[in-house]
Order: C-alpha cells, then structure tokens, then sequence
C-alpha cells in the first residue's frame, strides 16, 4: 500500500484532525494522563490557529520563494519555452456553474499563470489528476476551462493521470520534453515551491519557480495576531503538510531522480 493510497487518512494524520484525534482520545481515557493529551491537543490546536504561528509557520515554508512573479527567475535555469501550472484543489459540485470547477488555490494559481502568459507569450501547461471519474469535469479539465473560458488564455498540453506532486512533474515532464520543451516557469503557491522544485528536479526537467499567494513579510505585530481564527489554522495546516511532504520526498528513494520510469 503507498502513500497515495494512504491519501484519505491524511485529514486524521495532519492537523487539525490530529490534534482533535489526540485529545479526543485523551478525554475518554478519563485519566489524569488522558486529560493532559486532551489539554496539549487543545492547545496546540489553539497555538496553530494563531495568525503569528500560520505567519512565522507560512515564512518557514516558503523560503525564498514568497509569491514575488518568477519572470527574472534563477540564473541556473536556462530559456523557459513552457509556462506549468500545478493544479491545487478541486470543487465536486459549484451550485453557481452546474458542474465541478477549480477550488480557490487552483484559481490563484491560474490567474498568476494567465499573468506571467501575458508578459512572456510563452505557452500554458496544465497538470492536474486524481479524480473520481463521476465527477465531470475533471480536474485538468476544469483547470483548462477556467484558463481559456474565464481567463481568455489557451493551453497548449494538459496532463491529468497525476494523483500527487511526484506524479505531476513526472508526467508534466514526460509530456514537455516529447515537445521539446528543455525549461519552463513553474507556477504553484509559494509555500508549496520547495517540494515542487524538488520534485521536478528528480523528473529532469529544469524549472523557474513563478510563485503565487505568498505571505506578506513583515515583523510588526497586532493584537489580532494573537487572536485565533480560521483561516490562520488553514494557512497554518498547509505549512505543516508541506513540512511533511518535503521530509518524505527527502527521506524516501522515490525523491531520487525518476527520469525515465
């Protein structure tokens, strides 16, 4: 069994499904060591829905990369000929359209990915798979619609068998280099780019990160930093799954390089 198989216990391994399992599982122990994991859990939880910890966690994760365009790019990476857009997340049904469409992370990096076209002319690449074949339009599917319908882009290669990161730049890769394609601008959220890289390295295929929604970098502090709220526990599961990701690429031999499996 892999990791992708794995994938939908991920809600129960990563916070904040863990940290509720924990305490939990503490509270109906009904011991006073039970009641401490209970208390730790909760604490945690409350720790990661501060904006400060999604802000100190977010600026840890992305690195370098902090959502500033990719158009200048690194000297290491030769003449990008592609612009790759990685898909992020998914909506099974949008009341609003009548069928499945992009989630609000694929949407951002579509839009940066529309941007970057309009300044380079170089031509759009998008991957992104793993979805029930119920759900119509798929994944890539949708994300090419959104591009040529919404953003008035075309797109020239779609990839959508791949189920994770790995897979997208294997496939992605596979696709470009059977066109030529020797380098290209990468486009996916900055706090995702590290992992991302990594893994399109390992398929042989150089790339210029072009990051999007990056955090804005600042040291000054507000009361309502230390104020917990939703949308800091989700910037702050997204640096946590990332940690994770980037450990097992790592870690693993899958993060060696793949070129040609």
């Amino acid at each position: 069994m892999s990791w992708t198989d794995l994938a939908v216990l991920k809600p129960l391994l990563l916070p904040p499904g863990v940290l509720l399992v924990l305490a939990l599982a503490g509270l109906l122990r009904g011991t006073r060591a039970g009641g401490r994991l209970a208390v730790v859990a909760i604490g945690l939880l409350v720790t990661l829905s501060l904006p400060i910890t999604a802000r100190i966690l977010m600026t840890w994760v992305e690195g370098e990369w902090s959502g500033q365009g990719g158009e200048d790019g690194a000297a290491t990476v030769g003449a990008p000929a592609a612009i790759i857009v990685l898909a992020g997340d998914y909506r099974s049904f949008a009341p609003e359209y009548g069928e499945a469409t992009v989630g609000a992370l694929t949407l951002t990096r579509l839009r940066h990915g529309a941007y970057l076209h309009r300044k380079t002319g170089l031509p759009i690449a998008l991957s992104g798979g793993g979805t029930p074949p119920e759900h119509r339009p798929g994944l890539a599917a949708a994300m090419r619609i959104t591009m040529e319908r919404d953003f008035g882009v075309p797109v020239r290669w779609v990839e959508a068998v791949s189920r994770n990161t790995f897979e997208n730049a294997r496939e992605t890769t596979r696709i470009l280099k059977a066109d030529g394609v020797s380098a290209a601008y990468l486009v996916t959220h900055a706090f995702h780019m590290r992992r991302a890289v990594l893994a399109f390295q390992a398929a042989g295929l150089p790339v210029r990160p072009a990051p999007a929604g990056g955090v804005r970098r600042t040291t000054e502090l507000r009361a309502g930093d230390f104020m917990p709220e939703p949308s800091a526990l989700l910037a702050s599961a997204h640096a946590v799954h990332e940690a994770v990701g980037l450990g097992w690429y790592l870690l693993l031999p899958r993060a060696q390089p793949m070129t040609g499996r």
